[in-house]
């Protein structure tokens, strides 16, 4: 049982980062595992005055995960070894990060275990977006006794002083619980933290780092990864930018605050010396807002001598991209740029709120490709008043741009965004379950979005095709020669692969 804490004891915090239960095609089709940043934040900040540890379901597992009815399958340790770990430290508070809201029921159900191991000895706190957006949903379980809304570092640490010095909750900005009737207490706004540098580093020691490395190691052909040993960074939360379907800034805001290019070269160097990395993903939402800040950082990388790759999987602002810092991203180690361009219809840009030009695409995609950087884009289709016509110009859009890959995602209508509340007035189900992937339009239904879907990657891998020999435009070095075999193998079995064709036999009637 929990500990009977005395006035000033240093309490002991549990982190857990859950297990998530997903469709196994999905499984099959995709497996990329990124340690869980925030928890190692909240893990550094709050190790400088308590007891903490990390239970991080997802890599204390090996893979294939467990398999459970209905195709479903679980990533992750089991229920009787997640309370173990957590009994085996003997928590005064236990925090879960629930991120996703298709997830939160693997959530709410360690939650539960928790609660039936402990009762009300140890409060539970959930964090993370979907805990942030939809608060009032979250505390309706039992299971829960407070929600940390938006940046969690400061007020999870306010929260363990409440406790340990025994004081109540209900002044520390950003904790919402409730009272007897369910009715929300608390304040849910905190401002944003200014100074990301005072923030320590990530531990990465407690999630543990090793096991994410073990499996990169255990997958050599994933594309994703060019070198190993590779892990995560964030260099700035939040962006500028209003697109109707993000989530981000339900969490962070519109304001971009950033973190000094020396802070994040310091960063870099330990992440070398301590865990030998070789290649970076900036998870950043927007990494590019400032061209002067992102051209020190390259110029620090290059100046010190820093042997790393790094890439830009969540995307990055093509509009902030120039020809000259191009080169400089690319001297510094950057080697693929991921685009979120989601539409390439008129009409649907105006809707999600983007802010490119067609011809500026064109150009920056153009250059990226002939200084040998890998081009990728992402496309979302099934916005609510997308027809026929709209995804059709779409696919045409991604098709002519020159890409090396285009990944073609259905919308989501997460609870918080502007699309949410779009779709609520339309009429559209919001409903999310791990088998949902595609929801209806006002003018197409979800099997039809699913068959756009398959269809848009189909097209796109045949407009390849036309250009066999464009990967070896990227070779300048040995280093690329070997990655750019891999490419290819995984673009040939891709182009033959028929999954993708398969799945347009299940609509015989379809328009198109």
């Amino acid at each position: 049982m929990c500990r009977d804490l005395e006035g000033g004891e240093t309490i002991k915090v549990c982190l857990i980062n859950p297990y998530i239960d997903i469709p196994e095609q999905i499984y099959r089709e995709h497996l990329t595992m990124l340690p869980p940043l925030g928890i190692g934040y909240l893990a550094a900040v709050l190790s400088e005055k308590h007891e903490v540890a990390v239970i991080d379901c997802i890599s204390a597992c090996p893979l294939p995960a467990e398999r459970l009815p209905d195709s479903i399958v679980r990533l992750g340790i089991g229920n009787e070894e997640v309370i173990r770990r957590v009994k085996e430290f003997g928590p005064d508070l236990v925090g879960i990060s629930c991120c996703y809201t298709v997830h939160s029921p693997q959530c709410y159900e360690i939650a539960e275990l928790v609660k039936k191991e402990y009762s009300e000895a140890v409060p539970v706190v959930f964090g993370g977006p979907h805990a942030s957006n939809s608060p009032a949903e979250t505390l309706d379980r039992s299971c829960v006794d407070y929600v940390v809304v938006g940046e969690g570092e400061v007020t999870l640490s306010e929260l363990c002083d409440a406790m340990e010095s025994g004081k109540g909750t209900d002044g520390i900005q950003g904790v919402l619980r409730t009272d007897g009737s369910g009715a929300l207490i608390g304040n849910p706004v905190r401002p944003r933290i200014e100074d990301l540098d005072s923030i320590p580093f990530p531990r990465r020691d407690l999630l543990p780092l090793e096991n994410y490395i073990a499996r990169q190691r255990s997958y050599p052909q994933d594309i994703n990864n060019r070198r190993i040993p590779k892990t995560t960074m964030l260099t700035s939360r939040g962006c500028p930018g209003n697109c109707v379907f993000c989530a981000s800034r339900c969490m962070w805001g519109r304001r971009w605050i950033a973190r000094t290019p020396e802070n994040i070269v310091d960063e870099i160097e330990s992440l070398i010396s301590d865990f030998g990395i070789r290649e970076l993903d900036f998870l950043d939402d927007n990494v590019s807002c400032s061209k002067e800040r992102l051209t020190k950082i390259c110029d620090l990388i290059i100046s010190k001598g820093i042997d790393i790759k790094w890439t830009t999987p969540n995307g990055i602002a093509i509009w902030t991209l120039d020809h000259e810092l191009l080169r400089l991203m690319k001297k510094a180690g950057c080697y693929r740029l991921v685009f979120g361009l989601e539409s390439g219809d008129p009409e649907t840009i105006a809707f999600i709120r983007k802010r490119y030009s067609v011809e500026h695409v064109r150009d920056i995609i153009k250059y990226a490709n002939h200084i040998g950087m890998w081009t990728v884009a992402t496309f979302i289709i099934g916005f609510p008043y997308e027809n026929d016509g709209n995804i059709e110009n779409t696919m045409d859009f991604a098709s002519s741009l020159g890409l090396d890959i285009a990944l073609f995602y259905s919308v989501t209508p997460y609870p918080g965004t502007d699309l949410y509340n779009v779709c609520l007035k339309e009429g559209i189900d919001t409903t999310l379950t791990p088998h949902k992937r595609e929801f209806d339009t006002l003018y197409l239904t979800a099997d039809e979005v699913e068959r756009y879907r398959a269809m848009s990657t189909v097209q796109f891998m045949k407009s390849l095709r036309r250009k066999p020999w464009k990967p070896l435009e990227k070779i300048r070095s040995f280093d690329d020669l070997r990655f750019t075999a891999r490419v290819v193998r995984y673009s040939v079995g891709m182009v033959l692969a028929p999954s993708e064709e398969n799945k347009l036999k299940k609509y015989p009637n379809f328009r198109r």
